[in-house]
Parts: C-alpha cells; structure tokens; sequence
C-alpha cells in the first residue's frame, strides 16, 4: 500500500497465527511483546488494540476507521486524542508521505 517502512510486524491479538499459512512478510507477534518498545507508526483497526499501543509504546497510531471500532466512550480522553482517524489505506499512505 505504498506506506514505507523498515520493519513490518504482525500482531496475532486473537491467537489466529497459523504458521502453516505464514506467507513470511514481516513478524508476527504478541501484543504484550510490544509493550515498552519505539515505534514511529502503528496502523490498526481495532480500538482496544490501538489504545493499548498508543499507550505502551508511545507510536504515532493511525486507526483503519470501521464501525466495530467507532465507540470511544471507554476510554479516557488523552488516549482518544492520540488516535487519528484513516479512512483506508491511500490515506494512511498520504498521511506518512512518499517512500
């Protein structure tokens, strides 16, 4: 989707990882194995996902808008605020520039 990037990983927060079905682009991880890490941009699409993240690793986090994920109501303010808002992938690609 043209979004540049150094490393790309994969985070299995439904505990789905099918190695047998891998395709072996980027890294698939644990959510918690990001805790406390650096990371310039997070993309997601899940909320609870998206927030967690923002929060432990202090990312830029772009939120792939859908409708599971428009509820904000559970969260405190400071974290909302640290979300922003992409309609797809084109925009998450305009939004972090030319590769």
């Amino acid at each position: 989707h043209r979004v540049p990037h150094r490393e790309l990983f994969f985070v299995d927060k439904y505990t789905r990882y099918d190695e047998s079905a891998w395709d072996g682009h980027g890294r698939v991880l644990q959510l918690e194995e990001l805790h406390g890490d650096r990371y310039d941009l997070v993309v997601e699409d899940s909320l609870k996902t998206a927030a967690y993240l923002a929060e432990a690793t202090g990312a830029r986090m772009l939120l792939i808008d859908r409708p599971w994920n428009r509820d904000t109501s559970v969260l405190p303010a400071s974290t909302v605020e640290r979300i922003e808002r992409c309609a797809h992938w084109d925009e998450v690609a305009d939004r972090v520039g030319p590769a």
